[in-house]
């Protein structure tokens, strides 16, 4: 293993354990996993909503459904500890593999990958969450690669459009990568000099011209770009998925204000934003101090992503790996690695010159001459040395081994976390209650906080029906104001008895503080549990309340 090789290797084991000791701070993956096993026990996708009962009848909205199966088969192999760790092992190889991308047309150096890796996992780390948008990041990544790497042209063409398929069938967001190879295109018109364009070197006598490895044109970035619009619409859906994603972002921003949606600024979500502020601000003063160092693909490339976060923080899922490379660059300007000392190669002296003999006089004194077998010359750069870097002499190479062993160590101790520290019990998420219901209601309807419908949803009983939950783009306006007034206490118990028929009320206790004193006037109902995650009701002839 070379010494570059051993640091990312490095850097993606630091990132690999960093992402290891997250909580799950997303509960309604497990809404995605439960729609995943659906399909997984049935052959295929259900024809009509199975789990909220509102719903009940309605056609299934298979947004996302390559992901929910993907989830439900890593769920059924290896449980949370399987997922926890696909989740880290996601986001660690696409920010290694953002940082290392030859965007100024070669591999970045140690001090830009070192820099690049840091900024973008810090940036995104709040954003990287037991989510689809995990595999959306690796395409969005792979993508980036294909777009700006040599490779043969047919590869490219068939690896974006296998690409594009199963990106947007696991997440609806590949309008991003039709947006990064368009810019890509426009940027490397932009950066061209006068002269010939390079190219590859003549390919091989007979050889197909698309199976030489060689840089994307920018009519063919373009040509990519236009086959990934096209893909959009390369799922169930077809080309509703255009007025279902406005309807998710009308719901999502307008109606309820979910805080992944709202500008880096917000109140609600600048604390955890801090690294993304530093990164963002950091890139904006360096430019203004240093613009020789910016080219134009940087600005084509960084400018239009850099006012994406600033509408969504979402965005800066895409942000940061756009910039990594932009970050490796302007690293390695401001720390260039110093040339090693090289000896140039012996020349054969002139001959001596036909002349007069000086002689010469040595002095009285003897001295003695301590001498040195001289060093063994350096090889000179070429094809066995990568980027032109003079390889060390084996005198002078640093031992790799405790760092392989490190390395090692570090993916053996990540690999063990989530089986040795279990996620789930440091999470917020109310397996006691659930598992108190569990056993006191085998079935029925569960009127219940939302962002509790993903653990009601894989964790109780499958004859459970609910409510709501984090699929926000299935309820009407009409149900979500009727959501938010019951849970602000304007909203009588006897109304959504009437209006829900639920067997059970499962609520967060601060979210749902009004609606839990109307809960405890009414003698048609008790509490069967309460902790600090939730509070169950059931219905007043059902055996008395528990509490931890």
């Amino acid at each position: 293993m070379t010494s570059r090789r051993l640091v990312i290797a490095l850097l993606w084991v630091g990132c690999f354990l960093l992402l290891q000791v997250r909580n799950v701070d997303d509960v309604d993956v497990f809404t995605q996993i439960r729609l995943g096993r659906l399909a997984l026990a049935t052959g295929g996708l259900p024809p009509t909503e199975p789990l909220c009962f509102p719903l009940a009848g309605q056609p299934f909205i298979p947004l996302g459904w390559l992901a929910q199966v993907l989830g439900a088969l890593l769920w059924n192999l290896g449980g949370m500890p399987l997922l926890q760790t696909a989740r880290g092992a996601a986001y660690a190889t696409a920010v290694v593999a953002a940082a290392a991308i030859p965007l100024a047309g070669r591999p970045p150096g140690l001090p830009g990958l070192f820099v690049a890796t840091c900024v973008c996992l810090l940036s995104l780390i709040t954003s990287a969450n037991l989510r689809p948008q995990a595999i959306a990041l690796l395409g969005f990544v792979a993508l980036y690669r294909l777009a700006t790497g040599s490779y043969p042209r047919g590869f490219r063409v068939a690896a974006t459009i296998a690409l594009g398929i199963v990106w947007q069938n696991c997440h609806p967001s590949l309008p991003a990568g039709v947006a990064l190879v368009g810019l890509l295109a426009v940027g490397t018109i932009a950066q061209r000099r006068p002269g010939p364009a390079p190219t590859a070197g003549p390919a091989p006598v007979g050889a197909d011209p698309a199976a030489v490895a060689a840089p994307a044109t920018p009519g063919e970035l373009l040509l990519l770009a236009g086959v990934l619009a096209v893909l959009q619409m390369a799922t169930p859906l077809g080309t509703g998925i255009f007025a279902l994603s406005r309807l998710n972002y009308t719901v999502s921003r307008e109606w309820l204000g979910v805080s992944e949606w709202l500008p880096p600024w917000h109140p609600d979500v600048l604390p955890v934003l801090v690294p993304f502020w530093a990164a963002w601000a950091g890139t904006l003063v360096h430019a203004l101090l240093h613009p020789g160092r910016v080219t134009r693909l940087q600005l084509v490339l960084g400018v239009p992503f850099s006012f994406l976060p600033l509408l969504s923080c979402r965005f800066v899922l895409f942000w940061a790996p756009v910039l990594a490379p932009v970050w490796a660059a302007w690293a390695d300007q401001a720390w260039p690695t110093q040339p090693r000392p090289t000896q140039a190669w012996p020349t054969q002296a002139a001959p001596p010159q036909a002349g007069p003999v000086t002689p010469v006089t040595f002095p009285p004194e003897t001295t003695t001459v301590a001498t040195t077998p001289p060093e063994p010359a350096l090889p000179i750069p070429g094809p066995a040395s990568p980027a032109g870097e003079v390889p060390e002499p084996a005198s002078r190479q640093r031992p790799q081994g405790p760092l392989r062993a490190a390395a090692l160590a570090g993916l053996l101790g990540g690999l063990a976390l989530p089986w040795l520290l279990p996620p789930l019990p440091r999470s917020e998420v109310p397996l006691a209650a659930i598992g108190e219901l569990a056993r006191r209601l085998p079935a029925g309807r569960i009127y219940n906080y939302r962002e509790w419908g993903g653990p009601l949803a894989l964790f109780g009983n499958e004859g459970w029906r609910l409510a709501i939950d984090g699929r926000l783009y299935l309820f009407p306006r009409e149900e979500w104001a009727t959501y938010a007034a019951a849970a602000a206490g304007q909203v009588t118990v006897a109304s959504l008895t009437e209006r829900y028929r639920p067997d059970a009320f499962f609520l967060r206790p601060e979210y749902h503080r009004l609606l839990i004193e109307r809960l405890d006037r009414d003698p048609a109902w008790h509490r069967a549990w309460q902790d600090a995650l939730a509070v169950v009701y059931l219905p007043a002839a059902s055996t008395p309340a528990t509490a931890p």
